[in-house]
């Protein structure tokens, strides 16, 4: 069971792996005399964690982590963003992600204004569909919180125009949570979708920042891989759509989501040969031709590998009931 825990496939969205990367953090922050905010403290039983939070002005605040995510609209004014990657300033129109259990604070404030949407994504009941073709949203959601020190130039930045249309979209979902007229729980949560698709369309390659573009290069790779996991792909074929070379591309991939372009593509058929295991009567050689693997013998030892278990094994572990 070890090797199972060390990579999770159970939930259909590969951000959930992502996150469940993170929490490995504590480990070596336990040491840390630094507050720690519990999610049971602002979600209680919820069963939508998620909330609106208003810091306008916000205090300086020292370093903390919590056990959600939190995406920061910068309302207003200016101030220093404490992270574990280095201290980064932000300023009006400013968005960013920070992860659960990442280490940050703010100083040096000048009527630093911001608005924080905490949530637990793994608890929310999203219909993914394609969000993960969409490049932007891998670079909002897990590549800036990861290069954000080497790539800070990345950071989403809305005009004023822009941030005053996100910041509605925000007004309408605080308005749902905060009314909660029949169905409020449902509004919220497509408000929530929209606000995630808007802000993830808004990315734009950095004009004059060659070494700013990289983030969003590689978003349009996971973006990519995503939508293409069945087909042959190469190291040289997606060095060549993020612009770097192949150990340039080895090296930010494995900086940013801590594997190889080729083991993430790996873990991303699993995922869907799981989902394809769980959720339909397919054989197990046809399930592994439609997710991208072409022998069935390698398929099944890399399945065992990552997920400790066999195809069928997994199956019957955890398969849907179907109707006769």
């Amino acid at each position: 069971m070890a090797v199972h825990q060390r990579f999770s496939l159970t939930n259909d969205a590969i951000i959930s792996t992502i996150i469940s990367e993170t929490k490995k953090l504590p480990s070596k922050m336990e040491r840390l005399p630094m507050k720690l905010l519990r999610a049971k403290d602002f979600f209680g039983t919820d069963i939508l964690p998620l909330r609106v939070l208003h810091r306008e002005p916000q205090p300086p605040y020292g370093s903390h982590h919590h056990e959600f995510s939190e995406l920061v609209i910068v309302t207003g004014g200016r101030g220093v963003h404490v992270t574990q990657q280095g201290d980064i300033p932000i300023s009006m129109g400013d968005v960013f992600i920070i992860s659960p259990y990442e280490v940050h604070g703010y100083r040096e404030l000048e009527g630093l204004g911001l608005v924080n949407i905490i949530f637990e994504w793994e608890r929310l009941p999203l219909p993914e569909l394609d969000l993960h073709d969409v490049a932007g949203f891998h670079t909002l959601f897990i590549l800036e919180p990861r290069l954000r020190r080497h790539y800070s130039a990345q950071r989403l930045r809305l005009r004023f125009e822009a941030l005053q249309y996100a910041l509605n979209l925000v007004e309408r979902l605080e308005n749902e949570l905060v009314c909660e007229l029949p169905g409020y729980r449902f509004r919220t949560l497509a408000l929530f979708m929209e606000l995630i698709i808007w802000l993830a369309r808004q990315y734009e390659p950095v004009s004059g920042a060659e070494d700013g573009m990289i983030p969003h290069r590689l978003g349009e790779v996971l973006g990519y891989l995503e939508h293409h996991f069945t087909q042959p792909i190469s190291i040289e074929q997606l060095a060549r759509m993020a612009g770097l070379s192949r150990s340039s591309l080895f090296r930010t991939f494995k900086r940013a989501l801590g594997v190889s372009p080729l083991e993430y593509l790996l873990r991303l058929r699993l995922k869907h040969a799981c989902r394809n295991l769980r959720q339909t009567d397919e054989p197990i050689s046809e399930i592994a031709f439609n997710t991208g693997f072409h022998d069935s013998n390698y398929f099944s030892r890399k399945f065992k590998a990552v997920m400790g278990m066999s195809p069928s094994e997994y199956r019957h572990r955890n398969r849907i009931c179907f109707e006769p």
